[in-house]
């Protein structure tokens, strides 16, 4: 029997035969026939979801099976992608149509799709199967190719301020974030400077949407009064295409009071026996730290100082010490001065004048 262009399907027919053979009683015979129209049939799997990480892959690979679910050969004579990737940037991996695939059999596709420039983001086209069949001339699947980059998030420049004559070290942390959709690496060097150091790992690996430390200790040990300040360098995969770099800023400022006197001396006279008299002198903070006045002491018991301690911040309201002058044993005929040293940092010699 002939296909001549019949439609997939069953057909059944009979074919009479005419002849001469008395004994059988009749002149003819009729004979039934049955014709089973099959047409190739081609079918394609869907082809699962890609992703690919930014950097660390050139190449996409999309791979779906086209499988003859009839029983003739079909034959796939192009194949061509649209979409986000097209011309060049697909290749057919070992297939060069035209390609012949039996009835019953498959053929897997697979498909590199060439990234080139493209970074984080979600890519969809299609993959266009031409073929001889007539039930089915052209195929189209569809493909998604999602490429994931980190994204880095670094840390704020960190400073501290301490006292002079601190001697343990502060430990701070580095924070860097990834807000991306795939692993960040980060490596930190912090700066050839003596008061600051990384005591944690230099290198850290950071899962999308986590976060990772460095750790930093900062060391005031022998450090004087002033600003000190160096870079801590980061450097991470983030894209653009080599990763870049960031500078994160470390300042360490060293505080100390200094003392600031309104007067360069303090004097007072008192007639001999005629009891006790006061003056006075104001002490400032012109330093970037915390003043601490412990003890304020004369070396005379007729000298009593008041407040003896007492603390003023940096650019805080002065305080005045008064010093009360009392008249006990000592005379003579002449008038006499005695030098009289207060003990507090830089603070002036006040003297008292004894007049008899």
């Amino acid at each position: 029997m002939t296909d001549t262009g019949l439609a997939q399907g069953s057909y059944s027919a009979t074919i009479t035969l005419t002849h001469d053979l008395l004994e059988t009683g009749t002149t003819s015979t009729t004979i039934p026939v049955s014709l089973q129209v099959t047409t190739p049939r081609l079918v394609a799997s869907t082809p699962a979801a890609v992703s690919v990480q930014f950097e660390t892959n050139i190449v996409a690979r999309v791979s779906f099976v086209l499988t003859n679910e009839g029983s003739s050969s079909v034959a796939v004579n192009a194949l061509a992608a649209t979409g986000a990737f097209t011309g060049s940037e697909a290749s057919f991996v070992g297939i060069t149509p035209p390609v012949t695939i039996n009835g019953g059999a498959s053929l897997t596709v697979n498909t590199d799709f060439t990234l080139g420039s493209r970074t984080r983001g979600v890519y969809t086209g299609s993959i266009t199967v031409t073929t001889n069949t007539v039930s089915d001339p052209t195929i189209t699947v569809a493909y998604s190719v999602t490429v994931v980059a980190p994204v880095y998030v670094g840390p704020a420049d960190i400073s501290r301020s301490l006292a002079v004559g601190t001697t343990s070290p502060v430990t701070v942390q580095a924070t860097v974030s990834n807000t991306g959709t795939a692993t960040l690496t980060v490596n930190a060097v912090v700066g050839a400077v003596s008061w600051v150091s990384l005591t944690s790992s230099a290198s850290l690996s950071i899962a999308a949407g986590g976060t990772g430390s460095f750790t930093l200790s900062f060391n005031p040990t022998d450090v004087t009064m002033g600003d000190y300040n160096t870079i801590l360098t980061i450097s991470h995969n983030d894209p653009p295409v080599t990763g870049g770099t960031d500078q994160v800023s470390l300042a360490l400022q060293m505080q100390q009071g200094v003392v600031s006197l309104t007067t360069s001396s303090a004097s007072s006279s008192v007639y001999f026996g005629s009891g006790t008299t006061t003056s006075t002198f104001t002490v400032g903070n012109t330093g970037t730290g915390t003043l601490s006045v412990s003890n304020i002491a004369s070396s005379a018991g007729f000298a009593v100082c008041s407040p003896t301690s007492f603390t003023i911040a940096s650019g805080g309201t002065a305080r005045t010490v008064t010093i009360t002058w009392t008249k006990t044993s000592l005379q003579g005929s002449n008038p006499t001065t005695i030098t009289l040293p207060v003990t507090v940092l830089p603070l002036p010699a006040p003297f008292l004048q004894f007049l008899l």
